[in-house]
């Protein structure tokens, strides 16, 4: 079955962060579908907003049609993202495998869930990049991939969990070296307390 995101479902989807192209997002929502997955929602120029791209017959130059020819799937793709995907998805992870790649699937969205996406992350975004680019209301679907910030058994990926996990590392070298005595260590390891309190 199909999904399409709709616009009540704008809400399960927090922002992560960007880059020159892109948007990405995190899912906060209780579907098993989407938990652990991020979104890959492509941008467009603000100033070209109102100006809709029309698709090429190929998104591949002729070079790149003649090198993966035998990949029907992507020679035929008149979308670059599509053929990005799908150059991930049928040259890349046969090479280097499913446990070191991730393809990501595309889901389809309506115009409706772009606009409420545009409308909830417009204050997160840094001013320059709200600036200078959108989210692409032509988009017809988003990539969802894994979220590979999160790691299994609850390690703790926060400013003040990195920061005692450094610190652990670091004393445990310093303290099989015979450097330091034990008393060091325990100081050393115990969760970071104070530093909220530098931040505040």
């Amino acid at each position: 079955m199909e999904i399409t995101l709709s616009d009540k479902d704008a809400n399960d989807w927090v922002y992560r962060g960007e880059g020159a192209a892109n948007l990405v997002l995190a899912y906060i929502g209780s579907s098993p579908a989407f938990m652990g997955k991020v979104m890959r929602i492509r941008k467009a120029p603000r100033n070209d907003s109102l100006v809709e791209t029309t698709p090429s017959p190929s998104s591949l130059t002729a070079h790149e049609r003649l090198l993966w020819k035998d990949v029907d799937e992507l020679i035929s793709s008149s979308d670059h993202e599509l053929a990005s995907q799908l150059f991930v998805l049928h040259v890349m992870k046969p090479l280097l495998g499913s446990k070191f790649v991730d393809a990501g699937m595309h889901v389809k969205v309506s115009t409706g869930f772009l606009e409420s996406v545009e409308k909830n992350v417009i204050c997160q975004r840094p001013a320059w990049r709200v600036d200078t680019a959108q989210v692409d209301m032509h988009c017809d679907y988003v990539l969802i991939m894994s979220d590979h910030s999160l790691f299994a058994r609850g390690i703790d990926m926060s400013f003040y969990g990195l920061a005692s996990l450094f610190l652990n590392f670091h004393a445990r070298r310093v303290l099989n070296a015979g450097s330091l005595n034990s008393t060091f260590f325990e100081r050393a390891t115990e969760p970071l307390n104070a530093f909220p309190l530098l931040f505040k």
